[in-house]
């Protein structure tokens, strides 16, 4: 399946791993029952391996079918109330319980040598810097500032970045940013670009302002669909089966472009590799247009699928830029007017324009909504704005049962299952984002009432226990609800 369209069965799948086999990853193979219960599961394995395995488990199938299934289930069930036991409904929580909760979390995880969070693989962890930037124009705090301009600066100077289009890779398996995973996701340009344009404003620092636009044009440049809409990604793996193969050179190949002395001209920001990712030093134009053109001329895969949600957080990024350089203006109005297009259809599919998608998620709807309100600030069009409450509405009566929130429409027994609060992954959460567009909604309008002020009043009255254990990975709820109380809105 494809884990983009079936998203809460491949996070559920994954979880699966982690939890029976301590790893999780891609491409993954998991044996489940005829109900959908797993049993075993595999990242990646050689196909003669993998049909061993099969054979194995069909001759243990047709011995103990009842039995096996009956395990199945059973281990289900625990994981499920082992799951609720960590997601249990407390009250009482403030804004600054939590912030204090989340202060002290990511405190823990800095790392102030190379920027970013933990010690060893990176990811941008971008909801939580944009909690820093957002504290720190409230707060300006010269601790917190140095730690955002020393992370936004090691990776713009780091292997982690392409620096001949600008592009973000997904994360480095290095805690300093120099062995990237070479897939560049649309949602990272996205979600990254827009942290590189607010941290700019709030730090006074044009050098973020220069690297976000440049993203947005890479986006334009190398994901945008002829239809208009963005694509997924760009593919780790060349065609020739290299990974970062599109981005990387030989020695010889450089040397036959610049000449035996392309070491004083070219700094490799993949050291000991065998292979360099090439930055022109002193960011010399006229090398990184040369690079440009002859690495032009290899394909480059790219996964087509424009995931609807994602669409939304560059609609976003684009409003975002937009303001500050009108060119980026026709890109965001032509995103907006597809999205408003799509969001006619009775049931937003994950994917763009999938007449045949049934599935659809909260993230989706809560996305998509928050694109078009960064599109309405910047366009003041009464039609958006109404589109947006009435997704937000919307998603309610879809996704919301009690104080929990369904975070899918899924197939399988184990995925789609209700939780308090989404947490903070790759991309912010969609609990916490539907509470700040909520918020949002109800400061234009503060005689708002109905579903929309209701849903917003239990999520402050019922929080998760997991939001104040694990504060790090709920900033988007928590700066939310942090603006809101800081506003007095009541």
């Amino acid at each position: 399946m494809d884990r983009e369209v079936h998203v809460e069965e491949d996070r559920s799948l994954q979880s699966f791993m982690q939890e029976t086999r301590g790893i999780s990853g891609w491409p993954a193979a998991v044996i489940m029952t005829p109900h959908g219960y797993p049993v075993f599961g595999y990242t990646y394995t050689d196909p003669d391996s993998l049909m061993t395995s099969l054979q194995e488990f069909v001759a243990n199938w047709e011995r103990s079918a009842s039995g096996i299934s009956d395990s199945a289930y059973a281990d289900s069930q625990e994981r499920r109330q082992n799951q609720l036991s960590g997601d249990r409904p407390v009250a009482g929580l403030s804004a600054l319980d939590l912030l204090q909760r989340f202060l002290m979390q990511a405190n823990a995880a800095t790392d102030m040598t190379f920027g970013g969070f933990g010690m060893s693989t990176k990811f941008p962890f971008v909801p939580q810097m944009n909690m820093l930037a957002e504290l720190s124009a409230l707060n300006p705090d010269p601790e917190v500032m140095s730690f955002i301009e020393i992370t936004l600066s090691t990776m713009l100077d780091s292997a982690i970045i392409d620096a001949i289009e600008g592009g973000v890779f997904r994360y480095s398996e290095t805690r300093a940013w120099n062995k990237p995973h070479f897939e560049q996701m649309l949602y990272s340009q996205a979600l990254m670009s827009k942290l590189l344009l607010r941290a700019s404003a709030v730090l006074r620092n044009d050098r973020y302002r220069v690297a976000g636009l440049r993203m947005l044009d890479h986006m334009v440049k190398n994901f945008r669909l002829d239809s208009g809409w963005y694509a997924s990604s760009l593919s780790a793996v060349s065609s020739d089966g290299v990974d970062g193969g599109y981005y990387l050179w030989s020695h010889r190949q450089l040397e036959e472009i610049f000449g035996s002395d392309w070491m004083e001209r070219i700094e490799d920001r993949l050291p000991d590799e065998g292979y360099v990712l090439p930055a022109p030093l002193d960011n010399a134009t006229d090398m990184q247009l040369t690079i440009l053109r002859h690495r032009s001329a290899r394909p480059q895969e790219r996964d087509e699928k424009p995931v609807l949600s994602w669409n939304g957080l560059v609609l976003s990024a684009m409003a975002y830029g937009a303001a500050l350089d009108d060119r980026f203006i026709g890109h965001a109005r032509t995103l907006a007017k597809l999205l408003i297009r799509e969001t006619q259809r009775d049931n937003l599919s994950v994917i763009a324009n999938d007449e045949a998608a049934q599935l659809s998620t909260l993230e989706t709807y809560v996305q998509v909504a928050s694109g078009l309100l960064d599109w309405w600030q910047l366009t003041d069009d009464p039609e958006v704005l109404e589109r947006v409450l009435e997704l937000l509405n919307e998603s309610v009566v879809k996704f919301r049962e009690q104080e929990y929130w369904m975070e899918a429409e899924a197939l399988l027994p184990e995925a789609g299952r209700g939780t308090i609060a989404v947490p903070d992954r790759q991309i912010p959460s969609a609990s916490g984002q539907w509470y700040r567009l909520a918020m949002l909604m109800r400061s234009v309008d503060p005689e708002l009432t109905g579903p929309l002020v209701e849903t917003m009043e239990e999520m402050e009255e019922i929080q998760s226990s997991m939001m104040h254990e694990e504060a790090f990975y709920h900033a988007t709820y928590i700066l939310a609800r942090l603006l809101k109380d800081l506003s007095g809105q009541s």
